[in-house]
């Protein structure tokens, strides 16, 4: 029994010495024996497996390479992308894409927490690539037992057989020739190159009266076209003055039937409506000394007129505020249409317009 106390002693030692070279900390890997192409990975176990698409392709057409890393079991450090590029094998065969730096690391997809995915675009150098060769995966796994140092595991992806042929160069695209006379193909020759030819010419008469006139008639369209949309004020009163008696004779033609009264209220309102609108006149109801006053000082209308008009309201008040008026209803729309004629027809209306 105690031939063997020096063999314990010096495992202890071997031991105690590798566990300071980690720090104290059994899950670090140990930099004395690390391998070149350890990637980082530390746990239990993991397992690696590689598929490409496509399998057939041509001469320096991309494939897309995909090695997946899954992790079974518990596992404290995630895996790193596996540096092919390093590998004589895939430099023979393969044009390797670089990858991004920022990005070198980063899985393409995590379907879950214990896989890792890393893609690679390849493409094949010549025909005689037949396969995608096998991927060597080196982890580092822990030991239980804290005396006893963990060890480096080494896995292998298993390779992918290709097809790979040889690049079909694709006819170019006719080119339909140009159909053009064949004075554009010639080239020119002579004191005739340097010759400088004017383009511009002068406009005949015709074109040249067209371009004088042609300004001035667009302008005048657009001022009638204008004043159409927008009149003045002064066309607006003479549009307003003549709707006025059309207005007025077609609400007197429009009287339904009711009282006397309310129809002799009603004329004597469609009459003083117009003059409102036709002459200017104010109040909503003047009097019949208003009305002619009104036509005579302001209107200028003549004397006869002006009485013609003050006897029509005269008439108007007497149906409406007297029952026993001889004057009808009829009798007062007539003699209101025809104050309304008188007053469109005589010369000094177009005067006072």
């Amino acid at each position: 029994m105690f031939r063997f106390r020096p063999l314990i002693v010096l495992v202890l030692l071997i031991g105690a010495a590798r566990g300071i070279a980690q720090g104290n900390d059994p899950d670090e890997p140990p930099l004395v024996g690390q391998p070149e192409d350890f990637n980082g990975a530390v746990g239990g176990s993991f397992q690696v497996s590689m598929r490409a698409r496509p399998t057939e392709l041509e001469v320096g057409e991309p494939l897309t390479l995909t090695i997946r890393i899954n992790a079974v079991g518990t596992w404290k450090t995630p895996p790193r992308r596996p540096r092919i590029a390093n590998l004589k094998a895939f430099k023979e065969r393969f044009q390797i894409e670089r990858i991004d730096k920022k990005k070198f690391d980063q899985p393409n997809r995590t379907p879950d927490r214990q896989t890792w995915e890393f893609d690679y675009q390849l493409r094949p150098l010549s025909e005689s690539v037949k396969s995608v060769p096998s991927v060597p995966f080196v982890y580092y796994k822990p030991s239980n037992n804290s005396v006893v140092p963990g060890r480096y595991e080494r896995t292998l992806a298993d390779g992918i057989p290709l097809t790979v042929k040889p690049r079909v160069e694709k006819p170019a695209i006719p080119v339909a020739p140009i159909q053009a006379p064949a004075a554009v193909f010639q080239i020119a020759q002579g004191p005739s190159v340097l010759r400088h030819q004017s383009i511009a010419r002068q406009p005949s008469a015709p074109m040249f009266a067209m371009l004088l006139l042609l300004p001035p008639a667009v302008c005048l369209g657009i001022v009638a076209f204008w004043r159409r949309l927008y009149p003045d004020a002064a066309r607006r009163v003479r549009i307003r003055q003549s709707q006025a008696a059309r207005h007025a004779l077609h609400a007197l033609q429009a009287l339904g039937p009711v009282s006397l009264d309310q129809r002799a209220y009603r004329v004597a309102h469609i009459a003083a409506g117009y003059l409102q609108q036709r002459l200017g006149m104010p109040g909503v109801e003047p009097t019949p000394a208003e009305v002619a006053l009104f036509l005579r000082q302001r209107a200028g209308a003549p004397d006869a007129l002006a009485g013609k008009a003050a006897e029509f309201f005269r008439a108007c008040d007497a149906a409406r505020f007297a029952p026993a008026s001889s004057t009808g209803a009829d009798e007062l729309a007539a003699t209101a249409k025809g104050l309304i004629l008188s007053l469109e027809t005589e010369s000094w209306s177009a005067q006072a317009s």
